[in-house]
């Protein structure tokens, strides 16, 4: 359930992502590799990404990546060049990776392993749920108030899931003595 504010907030914020690129003046070559820094750092970063999590908890990395999240759809409201979408990109790669590892992660060391695919689909719905409502939403935000301010809420998505995360969720490595 916390990780829904964030998925939300993606479908918002990717349903009109491509159009925004290009009205900053990136072409269809430029808005290919600004998707590509962001993967490229994912790929690069997930293994040390995900050793954060080993050693530092679940629940800080996840954390830290809402955090990123929140960033990127800031630095998206304020930006004025496609330029500067590559290393935005590269941040939110990072989130990504840090979001990915960290919450199957999490669910693998709370869930015993006879429900982990019951509750892998949980969190996959989830995402969907997310991706359900916020195509919609963003596309009728970005109609009607812009691309600024619907990044601007985005940013506020997804730091409710970030109190809602630090609210409810306890790091397993933590209570149970682990570190």
């Amino acid at each position: 359930m916390a990780i829904l504010p964030l998925m939300i907030c993606s479908g918002m914020v990717y349903s009109v992502l491509t159009v925004f690129f290009y009205e900053l003046g990136a072409s269809k070559t430029h808005i290919g590799f600004i998707f590509m820094a962001g993967a490229t750092a994912g790929a690069i970063l997930a293994p040390l990404i995900g050793k954060m999590s080993d050693k530092y908890g679940r629940i800080p990395v996840l954390v830290i990546s809402m955090g990123l999240f929140a960033l990127v759809f800031f630095l998206y409201a304020i930006v004025k060049d496609y330029l500067h979408l590559y290393p935005t990109q590269v941040l939110e790669g990072i989130a990504w990776t840090g979001l990915n590892a960290t919450a199957t992660a999490y669910i693998s060391d709370i869930v015993p392993s006879e429900k982990r695919g019951w509750a892998m689909g949980m969190y996959n719905r989830s995402w969907n749920i997310g991706w359900i409502i916020g195509p919609a939403v963003g596309g009728l935000l970005s109609d009607s108030i812009g691309f600024q301010k619907t990044f601007f809420l985005g940013s506020l998505f997804v730091i409710t899931g970030m109190i809602i995360t630090l609210a409810l969720i306890k790091d397993p490595k933590k209570t149970s003595g682990k570190a």
